[in-house]
């Protein structure tokens, strides 16, 4: 195992929390995007096990870690913690988490299909009200744990949805330069938006995205009512 890949593995995994900030997402958020563009505008790269960035992967000047801590393990460690620690923390509705993550499940089953196990080779099972009732309820706890039990921590919640609006973009991404104490070009931002927005990586996918949003408006002509009551029952 090369040195750069040991470094990120022990890192990651005994959670050298006190080394780097913290970015957190659950996982379909839009993390990938978003913590790119922070990439491309600070010129530092992420660290983040697997090594995912937009970044040349041999850099080491890390500015943050980027994880989704699913298990909330890196919550229990920071509310041990005697030291305030910085969480950025990326929200989007859980409706539309519910919806990628479940088609992603299903989409790439061969990919990761040994983390979710065989009943998702099914289509039915996977839209089903039993799974999605366990996809929301573990969403809806992540984002709960972290907002009402992060310790002493200085918590920063930026939305994905006002990433997408051409109104907030750049008073979202204002909060995140004022969560690392760092300069807001707001012309650098609208630059980046232009090139690396949604809208605009979007166009380039063609039909793939208009066949991912047409599932997606059945998924909630069907789900949405059910899903919103269960946000509702765990507000």
């Amino acid at each position: 195992m090369g040195k750069i890949k040991q470094f990120v593995k022990n890192t990651i995994e005994n959670r050298d929390l006190y080394r780097y900030p913290l970015v957190i997402s659950y996982p379909r958020s839009g993390a990938h995007w978003i913590n790119s563009m922070m990439e491309l505008y600070f010129d530092r790269p992420r660290l983040r096990k697997g090594r995912a960035t937009f970044m040349d992967k041999s850099r080491r000047d890390w500015m943050w870690i980027a994880d989704h801590d699913l298990y909330l393990k890196v919550l229990e460690r920071l509310k041990k913690s005697k030291s305030p620690r910085k969480i950025l923390f990326l929200y989007r509705n859980p409706i539309d988490i519910v919806f990628s993550h479940l088609d992603m499940k299903y989409k790439e089953y061969d990919s990761y299909g040994y983390l979710f196990g065989e009943k998702f080779k099914d289509k039915d099972y996977v839209f089903s009200e039993e799974s999605i009732l366990h996809e929301i309820r573990y969403c809806l706890n992540h984002y709960k744990q972290y907002t009402e039990n992060h310790g002493k921590t200085e918590m920063t919640i930026i939305k994905y949805e006002n990433f997408i609006n051409p109104e907030t973009y750049l008073t979202e991404f204002k909060k995140i330069c004022d969560h690392f104490d760092m300069p807001f070009d707001e012309n650098k931002v609208k630059d980046l938006f232009e090139i690396y927005g949604k809208v605009n990586l979007a166009r380039g996918k063609g039909t793939i995205v208009g066949e991912y949003e047409k599932e997606k408006e059945d998924f909630m002509k069907k789900w949405k009512v059910f899903i919103d009551e269960e946000i509702k029952k765990n507000a």
